[in-house]
């Protein structure tokens, strides 16, 4: 694995203010320099994971391409000359104006939400970009619901909270019939249902 460390001692010495923890920021910065590099996320992870840099998510000596491209979704650090869909994340040419992922109209999205817009993480209180889903200072995610520690987005709420949760209700009074075992059933399969719905409707939260 060759990891490209042209210019990453000059940015490094440059470091941008991206959180107020130290240790978050500093890792921040140097994935930021390792991307202007033109190293790839499983070429970043590989390297931060031999370096030992602590991975804040996990608080251990662990990288993976998907944690690093959390990184660089929610501080912007785009590979050069590329931007990201605030749809769906993917990266596009700089210069487009609709995403070939997604299909969403760029430049009404740039419009409607400003890159420089931040907000605050409601357990460190660290300062991030409004639209990120991860704290990378105390690694909270934001999602719609949670189970068993993994938090859920819109796509995965609507099918493990409300679409999978139908089924298992509806299959055994088809079978079945309506009766008093079929009913109880059925009130258990409504309370996640009835969540999900609940908090698809209010926005996403923060869990830790």
């Amino acid at each position: 694995m060759f990891v490209r460390s042209r210019n990453i001692r000059r940015d490094m010495a440059a470091m941008k203010r991206y959180v107020e923890n130290e240790q978050a920021n500093e890792q921040i910065n140097q994935i930021a320099a390792l991307v202007s590099s033109g190293n790839s996320d499983s070429e970043i992870a590989e390297h931060l994971t031999r370096s030992g840099a602590v991975n804040l998510k996990y608080a251990e000596v662990h990288w993976t391409p998907q944690d690093v491209k959390e990184i660089r979704i929610s501080f912007n650090l785009a590979v050069v000359g590329q931007k990201f869909c605030r749809r769906c994340s993917n990266e596009v040419k700089q210069e487009a104006i609709k995403c070939r992922h997604c299909g969403a109209d760029l430049l009404a999205n740039e419009s409607a939400i400003p890159s420089s817009s931040s907000s605050t993480c409601p357990f460190c209180r660290t300062e991030i970009p409004s639209d990120a889903t991860v704290c990378r200072s105390c690694g909270a995610k934001k999602g719609y619901t949670t189970a068993q520690g993994v938090v859920y987005g819109e796509v995965q709420t609507i099918i493990f909270g409300i679409a999978l949760p139908a089924v298992s209700l509806l299959a055994p009074l088809a079978f079945f019939g309506a009766n008093a075992i079929t009913g109880v059933w059925a009130l258990i399969m409504l309370v996640p249902v009835a969540h999900s719905i609940y908090r698809l409707s209010t926005g996403g939260v923060w869990y830790r």
